[in-house]
């Protein structure tokens, strides 16, 4: 049996397999990865939600730093102490705070995003069902080395978080399509500054 997480209760076992339940006989021409990427307020979930409605694809919203909470265990968060002290108010406030929250932080999301695109292929290999994610783990390198352009992490933390995402995506099925929503750095301000973020 794969891993599936109790909100969708997948189960693909050698008892399926051995009497003929192949994933490739599930699939069509939308049984696709895709995943849209773009700036903060730049409506890359919105349109993600729309492709996949429109291709009858299942949609995955971003995953944050709660997703592993929402689909395992008794779906309550994890108390702070146990995930790092992470959170993104602390990071706001002090991003470059001396006691390296920015990296765990970072690294907190990266698990989480990395545990949502696995169970998005679970998704996709047992229902035939294509899966469009709001932001992957391929593309989740984009803001550690922000961080470090920006003096919030130290260049061994990106190194140490190059080494993590070699080893934990590299055999996995890459998107199919990535979507990148470009939008003028003014415009995504003026919607931040809208939306209070």
């Amino acid at each position: 049996r794969i891993h599936s997480s109790p909100e969708q209760s997948l189960q693909y076992g050698w008892l399926a397999y051995m009497l003929g339940d192949r994933a490739s006989k599930k699939f069509t021409e939308h049984s696709k990865v895709f995943t849209v990427e773009g700036n903060l307020s730049s409506g890359k979930g919105k349109l993600a939600q729309q492709i996949a409605e429109k291709l009858g694809m299942k949609y995955f919203p971003e995953a944050d730093i709660h997703y592993q909470d929402r689909i395992s265990g008794d779906g309550q968060l994890l108390p702070e102490k146990f995930n790092g002290f992470c959170n993104l108010e602390k990071f706001y406030a002090d991003p470059r705070s001396p006691d390296g929250h920015s990296y765990r932080l970072q690294s907190w999301i990266f698990g989480n995003r990395v545990l949502q695109y696995a169970d998005a292929l679970e998704h996709l290999l047992v229902t035939g069902q294509g899966v469009v994610l709001e932001r992957s783990p391929y593309s989740d390198f984009v803001f550690l080395d922000a961080m470090l352009k920006q003096g919030y992490v130290h260049k061994r933390c990106l190194d140490h978080y190059k080494e993590v995402k070699e080893i934990s995506i590299s055999e996995l099925l890459p998107p199919h399509l990535v979507i990148y929503v470009d939008m003028p750095v003014p415009e995504v301000q003026k919607r931040i500054q809208e939306k209070g973020k």
